[in-house]
């Protein structure tokens, strides 16, 4: 068995390291433009934990 954790990457010029809080909520309606399986492992974690967003 592998485990392994998804974690969006954020870059923003300007923004520094730790000044950039993203609740999941805000995350939620975040998606990738092509497929992959990591993209639907996070959006079904993020559809299931804000059904609404």
């Amino acid at each position: 068995m592998i485990i392994g954790g998804v974690v969006p990457v954020v870059n923003v010029k300007g923004v520094q390291s730790g000044q950039m809080v993203l609740d999941g909520a805000t995350v939620a309606p975040v998606y990738r433009s092509d497929g992959s399986g990591t993209n639907l492992l996070f959006s079904n974690c993020l559809s299931s934990a804000y059904p609404t967003a």
